[in-house]
This record gives C-alpha cells, sequence and structure tokens, in this order.
C-alpha cells in the first residue's frame, strides 16, 4: 500500500554538487568558498534568489558594482554575475585563493595562461616597482588605488581625452579651456570636460573659417575700403543704420504720398488712433502709439530736415545718424537729408552688408582677432594639444592594466559577499551578518530597527509594503546640516507600535558604525505582533469609552451651564415680580430648583438600583460565561486576522519595492521577528532597573483563569 502523506524535506538538500540550505519558507545555495562560487554559473537563474537589483540599493565598493555592472544601465543581472565570476577564475590559478573580504592578491596566485593575466601580472609587478617594493609577493588593494591616484592626477587618464590641468604651461591650458568654451568638449571620467581629438580638429577648422570671412574686411594700413566704407567705425554707424532704415524708408514714401494727398497726414491718424484723454496717462498705449508713427512729419519737398519737431522716439538715434553716418559719408554736414542723399547711404553700406550676411556659423567668434590669429599661425598650439592627447592613449593603456589588477582583487575580495546577497541570502538570516542590501540600525523609540533597505522611491515602494503585510517606518536619513542622503524602508517585526509617527526622530548607524539623524517620513501600516493584535479591540473600546466620557461630560457641561443661566433668570424674574408683589414668596424659586435636583438624583439612583438587581438575578457562572464571550467576541475575530497577516509577512516585498527581481518568496521567522526588531538588554549588573519579564505575566494570567474557572464550577455546583 502506497502512502500519500508527503516527506518533510530536511533543511540542507543536496542536488549533485549544490548544497542548499532552507531559510524561513525558501530554499538558499550555500557559497562558502571559492569552489562552491565556482558552481554559481551552472546553477538555472530560476533558482536564483534575486535575478537583478538596482546598484544604488547594494552597499558595496562603487568601483567592484560597476565593473560588475559591463553595460552599465545601473542594474546587475544574472548573466552579468556569471560573467563576473567566470573572469574571476580564469585569471586565478585555484578557486581556493577566493576569500571573502580579502584585499590582497598574491601575485603568483594570478593565473598568467589568459591575456588579461599576464597584463595583471606585469602590471601588478609595475605597480610594486614604483612603490619601491619590487620582491613584494604580494600587493593590497590600497597599494593599487595609490598608484592609480598619481596616475588620475594628470589629466591623461582616459584614452584620447585631455584635461585643461594637463598641459604642460599655462598657454596651452588657456588653449584648450578656449575649445571647450567654444566648440565644447568631451566627458572625463573625473566628471570635468576635456578635449579629444575631434574638438581640436573642429576648433582649429572653426579659426579658419572664421579668420578666413573675417579678414577680408580687414583695413591693414588703408583708413577705408569697398567693405568697411567708414574704416573702424563703420561696424558701429552700420548697426545704427540698420536700426533706422525701415523709418527712414517710410518716411521718404510718406513725402511722396504727401505731395499726391495733402490729407495724408488725417489719414495717418485716423489709421493710429488717435489717443484720447486717458489714454495719454498710458506710458505702453502712447509708446506704441509713437512707435508706429512716422520718425517726422511727411513733407511735400521729400527732404528730412533734422531741425524740424521728430518723433521723440527717433529724435537721438536721427542726431547720431547724422553724425555718425550722414556727415562722413556725403563730406557735408546737410541740414537736410534728400531721396538723393539717402540713396548714397544705402549704396555706400552695399557691401559691407553683403559681408555681414555672409558671416560663417563658427562659435569662435566671441575670443579676441589676435588671439585667433595667434591660434592659427602658431602652429605649436596645434602640436602641443594632439601631443597630449597622443599621450593619454599610452597613459590609459598603464591605467587600464591598473584598473584591471584592481577588478580582480576586488572580484577576489566581494564576490563571494556579494553572491550571498544576489543568488542566495544566508547573511538575511544571520543575526551576527549583514547582507550587501543592509543600510544600517535605526535606533528610535527605544529600540534597534536592525533591518533597512535603500529605497529609490517611496510611494511606489509603500505599494509592495501594503502587499507585504509588514509594518514598515519610511525614514529620511540625513547629515547635521539637514541635507539629504538617502530614503529607507526600516520593517518593524516584534513588539507593538509604541509612540511611532510621522515625523518622529531618531538615528540612523550605518553598517560602518557612521551615526546620522533620521525622521519618519511615511508609515505603511499591518499587524506587528499577535499581542498586539490580541488587545487593540480593549485599545479601540477605550479610545471608545473615553470619547463617549468626554462626549458626555462636554454635554453635561453644556446643559448644567443652560439650566444654571435659566435658573439665575428665573430667579431673577421671580425676585423682580417679588418687588412689585409682595406676596410672591422667593423661597419658592429655590424650592423648584431644589426639587428639580432631586428629580435628577432620583432618575440617577433608579438607574443604579436597575443595574445592581440585573446583576443580582444572575449567578457567577452566567456573570463571568458573559464576560467570557463578550471578551472573546472581541478577540477572536482580530486574532485570526492578525494570525493569517501575521504568518504572510514578506521579506521579499521590501527588496522589490526597491526595484529588486526576486524568485523566492521569503516569509518572516520568528527569529528573524525578534531580531530585526529588539529592545537592548541593560547593561549586566545595572542597579534600580525594573527588568520586564513576559514569563511572570504568563503565570499571572493562567493563575487568574484558573481561579475564573474554580469559582464558576463552584457556584454552577451550589445551584
Amino acid at each position: 500500500m502506497t502512502s500519500n502523506k508527503k516527506t518533510a524535506l530536511p533543511d540542507a538538500l543536496k542536488f549533485g554538487k549544490f548544497k542548499f540550505k532552507r531559510f524561513g519558507s525558501s530554499y538558499h545555495l550555500q557559497i562558502q568558498n571559492g569552489d562552491d562560487l565556482a558552481r554559481v554559473g551552472e546553477l538555472d537563474g530560476a533558482h536564483w534568489v534575486a535575478t537583478n537589483a538596482p546598484i544604488v540599493t547594494i552597499n558595496a565598493d562603487d568601483v567592484f558594482l560597476r565593473r560588475v555592472d559591463t553595460d552599465a544601465d545601473g542594474r546587475i543581472r544574472v548573466e552579468e554575475v556569471r560573467q563576473a565570476i567566470r573572469w574571476l577564475l580564469k585569471n586565478l590559478k585555484s578557486a581556493e585563493s577566493i576569500e571573502p573580504w580579502n584585499r590582497t592578491l598574491i601575485i603568483n596566485d594570478i593565473d598568467r595562461s589568459s591575456p588579461d593575466g599576464e597584463r595583471i601580472f606585469q602590471t601588478a609587478k609595475k605597480i610594486l616597482a614604483r612603490l619601491q617594493l619590487p620582491e613584494s609577493p604580494q600587493i593590497s588593494l590600497n597599494q593599487i588605488r595609490e598608484v592609480k591616484s598619481m596616475e588620475q592626477e594628470g589629466g591623461l587618464d582616459e584614452a584620447g581625452v585631455v584635461l585643461p590641468d594637463a598641459a604642460p604651461g599655462n598657454t596651452i591650458k588657456v588653449f584648450l579651456q578656449d575649445i571647450i568654451d567654444t566648440v565644447g568638449g568631451r566627458e572625463h571620467p573625473s566628471g570635468q570636460t576635456g578635449v579629444d581629438e575631434e574638438c581640436l580638429e573642429t576648433f582649429i577648422e572653426e579659426i579658419k573659417t572664421y579668420l578666413g570671412w573675417r579678414l577680408r574686411a580687414r583695413l591693414g594700413d588703408r583708413p577705408s575700403s569697398n567693405i568697411m566704407p567708414l574704416g573702424k567705425e563703420t561696424s558701429a554707424a552700420f548697426r545704427l543704420y540698420s536700426d533706422l532704415r525701415p523709418k527712414i524708408d517710410q518716411y521718404f514714401a510718406l513725402s511722396d504720398m504727401e505731395r499726391l494727398d495733402p490729407r495724408l497726414e488725417e489719414r495717418l491718424m485716423a489709421n493710429n488712433g488717435k489717443l484720447s484723454e486717458s489714454d495719454i496717462l498710458d506710458t505702453e498705449v502712447v509708446s506704441e502709439f509713437l512707435e508706429r508713427s512716422p520718425i517726422a512729419r511727411p513733407r511735400e519737398d521729400g527732404k528730412l530736415r533734422f531741425a524740424d519737431v521728430l518723433n521723440a522716439l527717433y529724435e537721438q538715434p536721427l542726431r547720431d545718424f547724422r553724425i555718425q553716418v550722414v556727415r562722413p559719408l556725403l563730406g557735408t554736414n546737410p541740414s537736410a537729408m534728400s531721396r538723393d542723399h539717402w540713396g548714397k547711404i544705402k549704396k555706400s553700406f552695399e557691401a559691407h552688408e553683403a559681408w555681414v550676411a555672409s558671416e560663417p556659423e563658427t562659435r569662435v567668434g566671441d575670443i579676441p582677432l589676435g588671439k585667433l590669429i595667434k591660434y592659427r599661425e602658431d602652429a605649436r598650439f596645434h602640436m602641443a594639444a594632439q601631443r597630449l592627447i597622443d599621450d593619454s592613449y599610452q597613459t590609459s593603456l598603464e591605467l587600464d592594466g591598473i584598473r584591471l589588477v584592481e577588478k580582480l582583487v576586488l572580484f577576489q575580495a566581494y564576490m563571494i559577499p556579494f553572491v550571498n546577497s544576489f543568488v542566495s541570502f544566508p547573511d538575511l538570516y544571520d543575526a551576527d551578518s549583514r547582507a550587501l542590501f543592509e543600510m544600517g540600525t535605526l535606533i528610535m523609540d527605544g529600540r534597534h530597527f536592525t533591518l533597512s533597505v535603500k529605497v529609490p522611491d517611496i510611494e511606489q515602494h509603500a505599494k509592495f509594503s501594503n502587499a507585504s503585510n509588514m509594518f514598515v517606518l519610511y525614514v529620511e536619513v540625513s547629515v547635521k546640516d539637514g541635507s539629504k542622503l538617502f530614503e529607507a524602508a526600516v520593517p518593524v517585526t516584534s513588539g507593538n507600535r509604541g509612540n511611532l509617527q510621522v515625523n518622529k526622530w531618531g538615528i540612523f548607524r550605518d553598517i560602518h558604525g557612521v551615526e546620522r539623524q533620521a525622521r519618519v517620513i511615511k508609515i505603511v501600516e499591518n499587524p506587528i505582533s499577535l499581542s498586539e493584535a490580541v488587545l487593540a479591540p480593549f485599545k479601540r473600546l477605550g479610545k471608545a469609552v473615553t470619547s463617549k466620557l468626554e462626549e458626555i461630560n462636554y454635554k453635561a457641561e453644556e446643559t448644567l451651564s443652560a439650566r444654571g443661566v435659566q435658573a439665575v433668570g428665573q430667579m431673577n424674574n421671580s425676585l423682580t415680580t417679588a418687588g412689585s408683589n409682595p406676596q410672591q414668596n422667593p423661597q419658592n424659586v429655590s424650592g423648584g430648583m431644589l426639587a428639580g435636583g432631586g428629580i435628577a438624583i432620583a432618575a440617577l439612583g433608579s438607574s443604579a438600583a436597575f443595574i445592581t438587581k440585573t446583576l443580582a438575578s444572575l449567578s457567577f457562572l452566567e456573570l463571568m460565561g458573559g464576560i467570557v464571550a463578550a471578551i472573546l467576541a472581541a478577540i477572536i475575530p482580530a486574532t485570526v486576522v492578525a494570525y493569517l497577516k501575521l504568518r504572510k509577512r514578506d521579506l521579499s516585498s521590501i527588496l522589490e519595492g526597491a526595484g529588486w527581481g526576486i524568485n523566492a518568496r521569503m516569509r518572516l521567522t520568528r527569529f528573524q521577528a525578534y531580531t530585526f526588531t529588539k529592545t537592548p538588554a541593560y547593561p549586566a549588573g545595572s542597579e534600580g532597573v525594573r527588568h520586564k519579564n513576559k514569563w511572570t505575566w504568563i503565570v499571572l494570567l493562567v493563575i487568574g483563569l484558573a481561579l475564573a474557572a474554580y469559582f464558576g464550577w463552584v457556584s454552577f455546583a451550589g445551584n
């Protein structure tokens, strides 16, 4: 006969060469050494706890994370981890040399049979020689980064990109900075902007193009030319001419019309709109009117007389035009400008106007002309910049080798801790260890909340927190000046809510022991513990009763106040009546008040007597049964709901809300609940401290229930 009973899976399982261990409700691959690490690549991604994760939520060396994230998209995926492990094993002779947190590389452990391995070996030797340690059998991460920093300070650490600080002198440095300020540059790994060969060539070509155009108008020893009819003053005069040309053209056209239609001025005013008295007070309306109006009153003789009444908006520009343009171009100082004069002036500026219109689209025009000519004619600038760019390839090549050595040391030191926070999560279930996604401990409300995860988007994360059935605090961690460092989700897993509320301040101690200030900015509420769920109905009842009593008290005060005012009013009326009618007895008023009070007291006494009589009619067993039934009716539903929710508390949702892709459902264990949220004990031997003992309360509760059951049975037997 075959049994249908399922056999319980053991905590540790071996599937071939893979060894898994059960944590909570999920199985995690055990990765303790290099041999275990070598097996990770063969494990199907569906059995990994995580499939991808944003690097901003991982507490690890930033360079290490960027080396694993080969596509630089800010997320680490299964295949990228596999590639990193394969590269690590390929460049070491044995997986046995891989130890967690070991930041020192034994030179002879490098596998020189691979191209990268040989380069790592040779570069490591060069680094040690540069540090005057040529015979050292090992190299550390600090030594590698010391030399790396030296190379980066030169500004030639990126192949083909040169920083201005890399220039041998200030002259070339200014040249490189002019390139960046005009045609732009290329981003450098340091975050600064540098110059590459394309930028250099573009700059030189634009200088040639711009100077070819600009030098066409160069005067040399001549006082003027066809393009520069007024010599050095031509550009300023042309700008003034260009600004006034539309209005002067308009004036001569209107003068021609004036000869044909003497009523032109009247028609112009009608078309332009007459100003009302109210409009005259509006500056904008007046300015707009003047701008539309002719530069002067049109004349039948077609001459623009500078002594006539001119449009106030153009009066000063016309005076400047007469001095800077009319006089030098006509060679005289006419009191009026005729149409012929105007035609000669326009003819004089034709060549200059064509030259201005032909200006090429370049970005170097703001650099002084003399400096541009020097950059074009002196080949040393171009050659010096090109030499620096060429040197950067060699320097970068050396730095690439240094980065390879750094990469191998980082992978050797951090790969096992990383996969234990990605492929499996054993450190999450170990009270003495920290997974790489844990940010630190929140100290608040007399407790330590040891699990915290960095959250890029709180509102998005809160949706997952609701589904996780966990009570989650969202805290903003900041420095002393209030600048925010990051936001974290902190689950509360045991005890009760206590005094946790939004805007409450606390301390956040990161995994390195550095303390920061923290403030609660959002809370997602769910049951925290079974004891809190059991007491919740009574707390709600207490709040309801308190609220009702406050309401009754408030109404009673209002009623008493109203009755008092009414009684005083009646007494005042009675006394007034008694004064007018001596037969009215004032004692009748106070007697009425006392009678009303007696009726109220009698009503209260009657109610109390009814309650007492009702309770007296019940046996002790009935009374106790009623109380117990009421208590159970309140406790049982709340307890069942809370129990079901507490059993479904899901740690994986905390990570999924932060952007992780999680395969396994990680139920919160009882051990974790008391580990992630705990009240620290007072130092051993402390005096004057009241130590809480939950077993005392449990014993007292059992004794109370036993006594209640005993007296209930005695009462039942007596009946």
